[in-house]
């Protein structure tokens, strides 16, 4: 979502409250869906909200928890990046 947010803001935010609007087909029975075109598939679930303030802010807290998130994973395997390359030149180094 990062990415989306630098790149196209807007269609990412539209995106993401299309989505939270939208209605799941998960619960549906699933032999029906297969005699069901595309666009009346997506009519069934579709719908075309206008944004809310708790819209704007879960995406806000989405993408602040998202950066968050990426951050500590960067921190956590930065530090093994060398452990690996050293790993790796160890073992072409007994095979040779």
């Amino acid at each position: 979502m990062a990415a989306g947010l630098v790149s196209a803001p807007r269609r990412s935010f539209r995106a993401f409250v299309r989505g939270r609007h939208s209605r799941s087909l998960y619960h549906e029975p699933f032999e029906p869906l297969l005699d069901e075109t595309v666009d009346e598939a997506r009519a069934r679930v579709a719908t075309a909200p206008r944004a809310r303030g708790s819209d704007v802010a879960a995406f806000a807290l989405a993408n602040v928890v998202g950066v968050a998130v990426g951050l500590a994973f960067t921190a956590l395997v930065l530090p093994l990046v060398p452990v690996g390359i050293l790993a790796g030149r160890r073992r072409r180094a007994v095979a040779a």
